[in-house]
């Protein structure tokens, strides 16, 4: 039972991973790669290749640089304490370096995953009693060693992040409850790398903002239980979402952002059903 595909892109290579089980108590992530934009296919070859769970993996790709990351559940001991570990190559997946544990005792952690020259950033959640929120990592030096770990968020009731990159600009971002107990889409941001970010924000209160319209009332509507919010690289431009108007009505929304005079934000409704 094969489940779940990532696909990475550089311009040195294709680079895909996915889950397959192996036992009902036994998933291990899968890696292939294409170095001849997508003619041939190297044999699939196993990264966690451990007795856990290995699942909700992500992969990214810079130039020659692979790095791969997931989250193992020892599901045969009943263990619900789950550990996030990284893998990465530096020789476009010829050959990986040893698994590296970046966190352990967590849970529904959705790691995620970005790369930009020789820096590695990962963000995940954390839904436990003692140490509950939204955290971040980085690495200086292609995955060799990370720095501390920052807390971005205090709060634990919050959806699936994302994680985007363009040079030393990262932008880290979610859906959920966080400020005023109010759902919207939140996101932090930081311009050196990941060394400070700013405090939450919410896309609503900018589009408002940017705006400067009398419109508050519905821009605050528009946004309702957002669900797998997904944001590109691209100037963090777009950001498109899953929006929960209610039981019976889900559509997808997508934002564009204006960066380049910051005059206003439109969002449309693509499937609009």
């Amino acid at each position: 039972f094969s489940e779940r595909p990532q696909i990475a892109v550089s311009k040195n290579g294709i680079f895909i991973v996915w889950a397959e089980t192996t036992n009902p108590n036994n998933k291990e992530i899968m890696f292939t790669k294409s170095l001849d934009n997508g003619k041939t296919f190297s044999n699939p070859i196993n990264l966690s290749n451990n007795s856990k769970d290995s699942y909700n993996q992500e992969i990214s790709a810079f130039n020659e640089n692979v790095y791969v990351i997931w989250q193992d559940t020892d599901k045969k001991n009943n263990d619900t304490n789950g550990i996030i570990m990284f893998k990465s190559s530096t020789n476009t997946g010829n050959t990986f370096n040893n698994s590296i544990e970046v966190i352990n005792n967590t849970n529904s952690a959705f790691p995620k995953l970005n790369s930009y020259g020789n820096y590695v950033y990962i963000v995940w959640n954390n839904e436990n009693k003692k140490n509950s929120g939204l955290f971040f990592v980085k690495s200086f030096d292609k995955g060799n060693n990370f720095d501390d770990i920052t807390k971005l968020s205090n709060d634990s009731n919050f959806g699936e992040s994302q994680i985007a990159v363009k040079e030393n600009e990262i932008l880290v971002i979610w859906g959920g409850f966080l400020l005023k107990n109010i759902e919207n889409i939140y996101y932090v941001k930081s311009s050196d790398n990941g060394k400070t970010f700013t405090d939450a924000n919410t896309i609503s209160e900018k589009i408002i903002k940017s705006n400067n319209t009398n419109y508050d009332i519905e821009l605050n509507d528009i946004i309702e239980n957002p669900m797998n919010v997904e944001v590109t690289s691209k100037n963090f431009s777009y950001i498109t979402w899953q929006n929960s108007f209610s039981e019976q009505n889900e559509d997808i929304l997508l934002l564009v952002d204006n960066h380049k005079d910051n005059t206003h934000s439109n969002i449309f409704n693509l499937s609009n059903n």
